[in-house]
């Protein structure tokens, strides 16, 4: 049988990278269009 909790927090843990990774993702999405910006000025 398998263990509700521990699956309940394994899923929880790979949300919680998961979330990170696209927070990661959307900040460096930030980064490189800052820096896209300042080449044209």
């Amino acid at each position: 049988m398998v263990n509700n909790y521990m699956l309940f927090y394994t899923v929880e843990k790979n949300v919680i990278e998961i979330v990170r990774f696209l927070y990661g993702y959307r900040d460096w999405q930030n980064i490189l269009a800052e820096s896209k910006k300042g080449e044209k000025n």
